[in-house]
């Protein structure tokens, strides 16, 4: 709850580090602070769990964030996690997306996810 972004970085991180199911509702929380960093550093830390249960409760909030950083990083995190509705997830953001640069990863993401499918 610390609103200085680096140390609720580095308490993440920490506590990641030493006991990642300790972590995982204080990283769930972290998705929504109010510093972008935060929430990157918290999907970057559910990410390295491996676990898929919490990407389906986070799409709405995640992939609409005002922060595009956050958006995209959200979208890997679907697409690293193969997480089955990234898809339709992401074809849904791509129709509101108005960063030029995200719309072009995320179509990159869409492409490479397809071509896995076969």
């Amino acid at each position: 709850g610390d609103p200085i972004g680096l140390v609720c970085i580095a308490a993440l991180e920490a506590l990641a580090e030493l006991d990642t199911e300790t972590a995982f509702p204080l990283l769930m929380a972290s998705l929504y602070h109010e510093d972008e960093e935060v929430v990157n550093a918290a999907l970057q830390q559910l990410v390295a769990t491996g676990r898929r249960d919490w990407l389906a409760s986070m799409t709405d909030v995640l992939l609409n964030h005002q922060h595009w950083e956050v958006r995209l990083n959200y979208a890997r995190a679907l697409e690293s996690l193969d997480e089955p509705g990234c898809l339709k997830a992401i074809e849904n953001r791509l129709l509101v997306e108005g960063e030029a640069m995200v719309r072009k990863q995320l179509e990159a993401m869409l492409n490479n996810f397809k071509s896995r499918r076969g």
